[in-house]
């Protein structure tokens, strides 16, 4: 655990990738059904996508209440 640890502290210094931890303390979120990842793009007139990767497929998810549900 502790290489895994090292390699998301490494990772985290490079400019595009953000990590934030969410403490316990904070009670149910988005993330306890799975992982997902916020796309988000430099053209303003792009929309935020919502990705999510299944065992059996792929979801995009574009709608403005599941961009603010997640």
């Amino acid at each position: 655990m502790r290489d895994q640890l090292r390699h998301i502290v490494d990772m985290s210094a490079r400019p595009n990738i953000y990590v934030q931890v969410l403490p316990d303390s904070a009670g149910a979120h988005a993330a306890m059904d799975g992982p997902f990842e916020i796309l988000n793009f430099p053209d303003p007139g792009d929309p935020s996508v919502v990705y999510i990767e299944t065992a059996t497929s792929d979801l995009y998810l574009e709608t403005p209440e599941e961009l603010t549900r997640l």
